[in-house]
């Protein structure tokens, strides 16, 4: 429930620093409940504080509603990872690493997790913007509910999909991807996009599922492999 509380949250106008329509273009206008597209006319609404540059037609009318076995799915999920042979002392430090390559810029997170890295990263580096994309909304109000219960403020967040990054070219100093690299359906567009929005010299990383470990990890990565692109 307190996930899905309304918070009647302000939208950070920073964000349109690095915003752009899905795909790259340029700078967007707030305009009340709507982010505008000078240069195609196209509005993308903000649905308390967060926009959403989903293909969904329905976009607007759409609100952050509970998924009925979502909870189930989140008691047993991050179980996966663990089985699979994740190392999550690694991976923070590895997401903290990539905060601190952002300095005192943007680093982007995508596809956002339910908060363990993205508020390792805000804590790791404090200048840093860290913006989290996500598809889902379950994903986006988990990580700024903890967030907020962590008085954290250097975290953003918009609903968008990492085909399709509704970035600036070369906006971004680093980006951060945790289990998300076997997961993209398209994965050359993916980081295409990523590579796209990441600035010189920047600073790309991530983790995915890769076989050579331990026997019984190589097994279920066999088994659950079958349920990836």
């Amino acid at each position: 429930r307190e996930r899905y509380r309304i918070l009647t949250a302000p939208f950070p106008e920073e964000l349109l620093d690095v915003l752009s329509a899905p795909g790259g273009g340029g700078r967007l206008t707030f305009a009340g409940d709507d982010l505008l597209d000078s240069a195609t006319g196209a509005a993308y609404p903000v649905v308390d504080g967060i926009p959403d540059f989903s293909l969904a037609s329905a976009a607007r009318e759409e609100k952050p509603a509970a998924d009925e076995w979502g909870w189930l799915r989140e008691l047993y999920t991050p179980l996966g990872p663990l089985l699979l042979g994740s190392h999550q002392a690694g991976n923070m430090a590895l997401a903290g690493a990539v905060a601190d390559a952002a300095v005192g810029g943007w680093a982007l997170s995508v596809p956002c997790g339910m908060g363990e890295h993205e508020i390792e990263m805000a804590r790791a580096n404090p200048h840093a913007h860290i913006l989290c994309v996500q598809a889902q909304w379950n994903p986006l109000l988990e990580t700024r509910r903890r967030a907020l219960a962590a008085k954290i403020a250097n975290l953003y967040f918009a609903r968008g999909s990492a085909i399709l990054l509704p970035l600036q070219d070369e906006s971004v100093e680093a980006v951060w991807t945790a289990n998300g690299f076997h997961l993209y359906t398209a994965p050359e567009l993916a980081m295409t996009q990523i590579a796209r929005v990441t600035k010189p010299g920047g600073l790309v990383a991530g983790v995915s599922l890769v076989s050579g470990g331990p026997r019984y990890v190589d097994a279920l990565l066999d088994l659950s492999g079958r349920r990836f692109p």
